[in-house]
């Protein structure tokens, strides 16, 4: 039977506003086909739905009546088309068998995510279309989910100033003025992500002779959902997210309240960018509660904004900038860039590059970065303690202590010490004793041994060819093994321990080419 086929290659359950989707259609076609064109559609659509009532006149008894009737909202948000084979006009024969044909195309950034709610949603989907002229189409579907984060970075730096919302009542019984009462609520922004801890002010300030019995304080999130066919019409969700009560202020009485409000990490945060039949708001609502028959003093901040990235130039100490969807985390939108800026969030478990003693992924006790297998260095932490070794050095540590071998050199110690040798050349000491000076001035002859000297000076390069130790302190170690000076190479080390320290090395040390091959060896020694 003849059918098409929808792959998609880069799926893994979501998209991200932004991202490209990549895929195949395979068509198979049992005869030849004629066909006007094969194309595919992305399309995001918003639908609400619900039941209502109209009234209306009824023609046969002229009386006014009410009826049932279906309340729709549709709208595009996304609408993407490619054509892959042929054109909108005209026609192509197609033989049978087996056509693939590959597509790509990328989602734009400012588009809504998919949402499910009581009365509408928000979906996304992939639709491919064999278009035959005056036959039934082939057609095939593929629904996904996408996922578009709300990045404070992006918007107006004024969600994230001190706001302040004042309001007053006049307290009367009967005829008579009884006094004032203020409150006053200051919150440090604006801008939220689900996890986030709300701090916030309240101050009522009670020039009345009632008392402030109570303070409720909620937070409330509210969906609005809108229909236009065959009328326009609205419902609202509201959710009351948190709330908790704290205790008053006497007559004639002031107090500020510290508060806080921790937004749980499960909260739906949607996004409706671009959106005409959804609209969400979150309101953090505080009432003080007057005695009597006086009416309660509200304050409604109704302009505070949710999102899930957090602005990296705020925001509190210790509080991760990246706050998870619900059901787990997300990872960065395309479009941020990696690795992520100083002290911006990449996941909710801390900040990238971590710091001093964290890591990244976060594992306890571990350092950064982990190989297979441990730590780095294995079995500590990078950079090692002071005296800890790295790699550890056949009986010595890093750095060695003062008057310690680096590397432990035959039969003496660097710096050797005035008069020493290090190591010890063929038949003498270095510095030469004996008469003359080295090196020797113009003219003058070098000392083989004493009482005897050589006409020219004497060619050192079959017996005592050796290389020079790095100048200053040894350095520090480093990440990277084979960029590491050839002195910290584990191997040239170990051969340097293993010679005899009470007597002249039989063969020349290693030379520069041998020493500089080891040093690529692979880390750890096998």
């Amino acid at each position: 039977m003849s059918q098409c086929k929808i792959y998609l290659e880069n799926y893994s359950g979501t998209y991200y506003a932004g991202s490209e989707i990549r895929g195949r259609l395979e068509c198979y076609f049992d005869d030849e086909t004629t066909v006007r064109g094969i194309k595919i559609r992305v399309r995001g659509r918003e639908h609400n739905e619900w039941t209502g009532t109209e009234t209306y006149r009824d023609p046969i008894d002229h009386k006014t009546k009410t009826r049932h009737i279906t309340l729709t909202g549709d709208n595009n948000v996304l609408y993407l088309e490619q054509m892959l084979f042929g054109s909108a006009s005209g026609t192509r024969v197609i033989p049978r068998g087996r056509h693939v044909y590959p597509f790509s195309c990328h989602l734009p950034y400012d588009i809504p995510s998919t949402f499910n709610g009581p009365h509408g949603s928000i979906s996304y989907k992939i639709k491919a279309i064999v278009d035959r002229p005056m036959r039934v189409d082939h057609e095939d579907e593929f629904i996904f989910v996408l996922v578009s984060p709300i990045d404070f970075n992006k918007m107006s730096r004024d969600l994230q100033d001190i706001t302040t919302y004042s309001d007053e009542k006049s307290v009367c019984c009967w005829c008579c003025k009884g006094g004032d009462v203020t409150m006053d609520v200051e919150l440090p922004k604006i801008a939220f992500v689900p996890g986030e801890t709300i701090h916030f002010k309240v101050t009522i300030t009670n020039l009345s002779n009632s008392n402030v019995e109570n303070l409720k304080v909620k937070f409330v999130k509210t969906v609005k959902y809108r229909v236009t066919s065959p009328h326009s019409e609205s419902k609202e969700d509201v959710d009351n997210i948190l709330n908790f009560t704290d205790h008053g202020v006497g007559a004639h009485g002031e107090h500020t309240f510290n508060l806080q409000l921790a937004i749980p990490e499960f909260v739906e945060v949607p996004n409706f960018t671009k959106c005409e039949l959804f609209k969400v708001s979150y309101a953090l609502e505080v009432s003080a509660e007057m005695a009597g028959c006086t009416l309660d003093l509200d304050i409604s901040v109704w302009d505070i904004q949710m999102g899930h990235i957090q602005c990296t130039d705020y925001g509190e100490s210790g509080d991760a900038n990246r706050a998870p969807l619900p059901g787990g985390k997300f990872p960065l939108p395309p479009t941020s860039p990696y690795p992520p800026a100083a002290g911006e969030g990449y996941s909710p478990g801390g900040p990238y590059p971590p710091n001093s003693g964290g890591v990244y992924p976060p594992s306890p006790g571990g350092g950064y970065p982990l190989p297979p297998g441990g730590a780095y260095p294995p079995g500590g932490v990078y950079p090692p303690p002071a005296g800890g070794t790295y790699p550890p050095p056949p009986g010595g540590t890093y750095p060695p202590p003062p008057g310690g071998a680096y590397p432990p050199p035959a039969g003496g110690t660097y710096p050797p010490p005035a008069g020493g040798t290090y190591p010890p050349p063929p038949g003498g000491a270095y510095p030469p004793s004996g008469p003359g000076a080295y090196p020797p001035p113009a003219g003058a002859a070098y000392p083989a041994t004493p009482g005897g000297a050589y006409s020219d000076p004497p060619n050192y390069s079959a017996t005592t060819e050796k290389t020079a130790p790095p100048p200053g302190p040894p350095s520090a170690p480093s990440s990277s093994i084979a960029s590491a000076p050839f002195d910290n190479n584990p191997k040239a080390r170990e051969a340097a321990a293993s010679a005899p320290h009470n007597a002249a090395p039989e063969l020349p040390p290693p030379s520069y080419n041998e020493i500089q091959k080891n040093a690529n060896a692979p880390y750890p020694p096998q």
